[in-house]
């Protein structure tokens, strides 16, 4: 499964960063971080889930973001 969501976040990152100036992909990394720290704050944005979502999206964000740091990484 590792391998299939370091594709995924490879093909979302770079697909759309790679035809774009520096200053534009700093953005655009920047938006990728900003999601990611709204979907990790199920505190705020699902206030009433269960404890076993707000763990099953902490895992989702921290698999997002190892995949990205390892994509990043290679390029």
């Amino acid at each position: 499964m590792d391998d299939d969501l370091n594709r995924l976040v490879s093909q979302s990152l770079m697909a759309h960063g790679e035809e774009l100036p520096a200053p534009q992909l700093a953005a655009y990394l920047s938006g990728w971080s900003s999601a990611l720290d709204l979907v990790r704050r199920t505190d705020l944005t699902m206030p009433t889930a269960s404890a076993e979502l707000h763990r099953a999206m902490a895992a989702v964000v921290a698999a997002l973001d190892a995949a990205a740091r390892s994509v990043l990484d290679e390029d």
